[in-house]
């Protein structure tokens, strides 16, 4: 469809961050706002460490903290302090995989506004049928819910009931192609945490197959909008080839396997914070195994 790339371009997934994501502080303390202590959320939950150990690691905290001083300028009560909010009271906003994740792949949003309506009164398929409306703005935007025998009477009955009532076919009007042995994972918007509808996952061949039509799993009865540029899934491109030729082998834990797991350890414990990207950036310069000559 000309122009579809101007009112709803498919974007770099670092453009559809969700908003509660960007609200998300770094660092927290316990409800009654006192300082934290230790592994908060799992002794919240009895879940945590055993009884007495943040007493300890409390201890053991002040015996050997770093006094500021006209020496040390107070750099180490100041390292003391910032290892003491880094460890000890950070969100999920620290963890670098998710920080990952929003950077992966590029996000497909919907290209037309569509609205649904699904009534409870009986199942597709079966004599009588289920009435459903489907509307976009356009005749040239086409889809429609699919039989229940194709995918939703499959499900687990709870499924049915509480996360899966249709199932919807779009036809795209975008096509993608990819270099030769480069197929892309699609994936639902996660983080997203749509309660209306959600695009399944799965793997799309797209070096040598170009349509990408994204089937949409309907939530809940009722009525449900999708405007245009709500993001429905997001594609990451992978090397098939590379995947597919790894093999996995279960070994025992023996000393190799425990020096360098201490090893990885020790490489996130001796900083403060960045480690994870730092290792990172390093693992990137010495290039990927799988290319090397």
């Amino acid at each position: 469809v000309p122009g579809v790339e101007e009112w709803a371009p498919i974007v770099p997934a670092k453009e559809y961050i969700p908003k509660w994501w960007k609200g998300v502080p770094a660092h927290s303390s316990a409800p009654d706002s006192t300082s934290v202590i230790g592994e908060y959320y799992g002794d919240h939950e009895g879940q945590g460490r055993e009884q007495g150990e943040n007493e300890k690691l409390q201890k053991f905290k002040d015996a050997n903290r770093i006094t500021a001083s006209t020496d040390n300028f107070g750099w180490g009560s100041n390292l003391y302090s910032q290892d003491l909010k880094t460890r000890a009271d950070g969100t999920i906003k620290l963890c670098p995989a998710i920080h990952d994740w929003f950077n992966q792949g590029y996000v497909l949003p919907m290209w037309c506004d569509l609205h649904i309506e699904l009534f409870e009164d009986g199942a597709l398929g079966t004599p009588g049928g289920k009435q459903y409306s489907f509307r976009t703005p356009h005749p040239d935007f086409q889809g429609g819910l699919m039989d229940n025998i194709t995918y939703i009477t499959w499900l687990p009955k709870e499924q049915q009931e509480n996360g899966a009532v249709g199932f919807i076919n779009l036809e795209c009007p975008w096509r993608m192609k990819t270099p030769p042995g480069i197929s892309c994972y699609q994936f639902p918007m996660y983080y997203h945490f749509n309660q209306d509808f959600e695009v399944p996952p799965g793997p799309i061949w797209t070096d040598v197959y170009a349509q990408v039509n994204p089937q949409i799993i309907i939530k809940r009865y009722g009525k449900i909008t999708i405007k245009r540029g709500t993001p429905l899934c997001v594609f990451v491109p992978y090397e098939r080839c590379s995947v597919d030729n790894l093999e996995m082998e279960i070994v025992k834990r023996g000393e190799k396997e425990k020096e360098w797991e201490d090893s990885t350890d020790r490489m996130i414990q001796t900083k403060f914070k960045g480690a994870y990207y730092q290792m990172q950036k390093e693992a990137k310069k010495a290039g990927c195994p799988y290319h090397q000559k």
